[in-house]
Order: C-alpha cells, then sequence, then structure tokens
C-alpha cells in the first residue's frame, strides 16, 4: 500500500494505494471488504486504480452496506460489535468484450482506499480467477488488520 512503500499503520483521513500479489497468476475479479466496529473506522472513499489493468475495466463499485441497509447489521465473520462494513470490488473485463475471457496477472494496483477517522481497519480481500473452458474457478484470499492513527 501506499505507492512503493508498503505500509504497517494508516492516517486517518488519508489515501493509499492498495497492491497485490496473488497467489494464482491470472485474476479476473475481487472483492475488497473493511470491515471495522464503528463508523469512524472505515472507508471514507474508494476509487479504481490509478493506472494499471483495473483503472479503465469501468465496472468499479464502492458499496457502504450500512447505508444501503439503513442499519447496522453484523459484518459476516466477525465479532458482533463489528457492525459496519464497507465493499470496493472490480471485475476485468471491459464492456462489449462478454466474449472473450479478459484477466490480469498475478501482481498489479487493486484500487485506492481513503481511511476515516482513528481506530482499527478490517481488511479482507477475495480474488478469483474463473476459466469456464476450463470449467476451472480458483478463490484467492487474504486478512490484514491495520491500526488507523494520527501521526
Amino acid at each position: 500500500m501506499d505507492g512503493d512503500r508498503d505500509v504497517t499503520t494508516l492516517e486517518p483521513n488519508t489515501t493509499y494505494l492498495v497492491k497485490y500479489q496473488a497467489e494464482y497468476n491470472r485474476v479476473d475479479s475481487y472483492g475488497l471488504f473493511a470491515v471495522s466496529t464503528s463508523a469512524g473506522h472505515g472507508f471514507a472513499a474508494a476509487e479504481a486504480a490509478p493506472g494499471g489493468a483495473w483503472s479503465d475495466t469501468g465496472n468499479f463499485m464502492l458499496i457502504d452496506i450500512d447505508e444501503q441497509s439503513g442499519h447496522p447489521a453484523a459484518a459476516p465473520g466477525y465479532p458482533e460489535d463489528h457492525l459496519r462494513y464497507a465493499l470496493a470490488s472490480d471485475e476485468i473485463w471491459s464492456p462489449g468484450s462478454e466474449d472473450t475471457q479478459d484477466y490480469t496477472g498475478p501482481v498489479g494496483r487493486l484500487c485506492t482506499i481513503t481511511t476515516e477517522g482513528e481506530g482499527e481497519l478490517n481488511l479482507h480481500l477475495y480474488m478469483w480467477y474463473t476459466d469456464e473452458q476450463e470449467y476451472l474457478s480458483v478463490q484467492m484470499e487474504t486478512q490484514v488488520t491495520y491500526p488507523v492513527v494520527a501521526p
């Protein structure tokens, strides 16, 4: 994250570039969940990566699940006090290319995220590659927790 340097602590109200190195040599879609214990610890914003394969597909989406539902609900797979989560997602295929199977390599820029206030931010990344001709579907998953603290 954060350009060419990896970080272990995030600052509030700061935008970071999320990079990845996948376990499989192809990736065609992802879902990046932000999970937190309060409204101040999630994504303030997220956008498609500036440059690279994910930047121009036109499929990037950010959904704040709490805002969609109108009420707090426990984040799936997390303790009951984790009541807010958001999802940034993208698919590598380009509009008009449904007949062509698109994918990108195992290393790249995924998206940017902008943090909110101080607290603990859990990021849970799912990446997929599906090959319908070979009847193959691969799911990769990783989870990391970052403290978000003022400098």
